[in-house]
């Protein structure tokens, strides 16, 4: 039971992180697409959610780093090259999803684009959760 509450928390965080367009006439006045689904080991548990909108300028690169809870996030606009060590690097665009692993070591995380790149970086966190990002040397 705690899986589906956790799993409805994260779609609505998907949700309230999209950007919403203008419904066009030719088209139903609601529409749904799944984005993202994870599953998490049954001990895991939320107990609040840190949403933050965050900007890159172009050409910069964040340091190596953790979270130490799961990060669910979503790309508003932009290009962000995105690696989780071990794993080949992706290229991130506006509407994507991304997910980080609590403590999965992120080798990148850079705005390749021409223009700011904007994400909305969602951590599922426990209520002593202090810091939300470790860098790495």
């Amino acid at each position: 039971m705690l899986e589906i509450y956790q799993t409805l928390a994260i779609a609505g965080l998907l949700a309230a992180s999209a950007v919403a367009e203008q419904p066009r006439t030719d088209q139903p006045t609601v529409s749904r697409a799944e984005l993202f689904a994870e599953s998490f080991d049954s001990g895991f548990n939320v107990e609040r959610i840190v949403s933050q909108r965050i900007e890159m300028a172009p050409q910069i690169s964040g340091q190596r780093h953790y979270h130490p809870v799961p990060v669910v996030g979503y790309v508003v606009s932009g290009e962000i090259a995105f690696q989780i060590e071990g794993q080949e690097t992706q290229v991130l665009r506006a509407g994507d999803v991304f997910f980080e692993p609590a403590d999965a070591i992120i080798v990148r995380w850079e705005n390749v684009g021409t223009t700011r790149a904007v994400f909305v970086a969602n951590y599922l966190a426990l209520k002593d959760t202090d810091s939300l990002l470790v860098r790495v040397d």
